[in-house]
């Protein structure tokens, strides 16, 4: 299906991939651990620091300057070959031209910052680097992305806002497809709390005023699978935060309103929800941020993807 010259350039990807283990999500996708939602230990990142409120007032939320880290479970090594993941991989390069943001953003979810494509594979150098530097700067993004695009990294009261596609301030296609995904991205990347961030009006700010808003801004209301994620990489081992109106939220009330939603409904079909379900009982295995009583709830909910496809026929 693909010439064997690319199938060559990204089997190179995938193997440095692997071997770094870490640098993106493709070790996951592309040999299979994603299908297992069993729980197991990661690598604890760097201890929580507190955020400056230089710009919220008395707002303060304290988080990891490193996300936390959690690997991918071993043993599954044979679930996709080697070939099969490369041809899968192939179908995934990010091949567009220009990209829209939430492109961008499967883009660098998949491959991480530090992949690396030469023109051999896409007839330009093309690298997660670049993807990531146009994320993180509006005046970039505009220029980078489809036309009509629109600002999407907006200066707030509380740190730096980040536009949703499809909302009342949004202008064409401008802005992250999903609340949170932006800084779940990040947190799946492993960019540290003070890597820069450039606004609509040209100031300089950091992840962290983009998790701060974020936090603060916090609903259990509406679409939460993405927060969720991005809540657990940053915040662990903090177990709860303070919203702007001064509510006590906890990853309890979280993970008890993910269990609430129908299996199959919700972003993407619904599967979102139990990769945030996973993430957060993955983060609590080693770094406590959840009560006795809704963990098993959570493991069940987990589980049921894994189980249902088990029983599904082989192909």
């Amino acid at each position: 299906m693909f010439p064997s010259t690319l199938k060559k350039e990204v089997r190179s990807l995938l193997q440095a991939a692997l071997a770094a283990c870490g640098v993106g999500l493709v070790a996951v996708a592309a040999r299979g651990f994603i299908v297992d939602l069993r729980l197991a230990h990661g690598t604890r990142g760097d201890a929580a620091t507190s955020i400056p409120a230089a710009i919220a007032g008395t707002v303060e939320v304290k988080a990891r300057e490193q996300p936390l880290r959690i690997d991918p479970i071993p043993g599954l090594e044979d679930v996709v070959t080697e070939s099969q993941a490369v041809e899968a991989l192939c179908a995934s390069l990010p091949n567009w031209n220009p990209p829209t943001v939430t492109l961008l953003l499967h883009e660098l979810r998949l491959w991480g910052p530090a992949a690396s494509f030469s023109d051999r594979v896409l007839g330009i150098p093309w690298s997660g680097a670049a993807a990531t530097q146009i994320l993180l700067s509006d005046k970039l993004c505009n220029a980078s992305t489809v036309p009509g695009g629109g600002s999407y990294l907006l200066d707030s009261p509380f740190g730096i806002r980040v536009v949703r596609a499809g909302s009342a301030d949004a202008a064409g296609s401008g802005g992250e497809g999903h609340h949170g995904q932006l800084l779940m991205v990040l947190g799946e990347a492993r960019l540290p709390l003070s890597t820069p961030i450039e606004t609509e009006s040209g100031r300089l700010g950091t992840v962290a005023d983009l998790l701060r808003d974020a936090t603060v801004r916090f609903t259990l209301s509406g679409e939460g699978e993405f927060m969720a994620v991005a809540l657990a990489f940053w915040l662990a081992p903090e177990s709860a935060w303070t919203d702007r109106l001064g509510a006590i939220h906890s990853f309890d009330d979280l993970l008890g309103e993910l269990l609430l939603q129908p299996y199959g409904k919700g972003a993407c079909g619904g599967c979102h929800t139990p990769y945030a379900v996973t993430v957060i009982l993955r983060c609590d295995d080693h770094c406590p941020i959840l009560s006795n009583l809704i963990t098993p709830r959570g493991a069940a909910m987990a589980r049921a993807p894994v189980e249902a496809a088990g029983a599904l026929p082989a192909p």
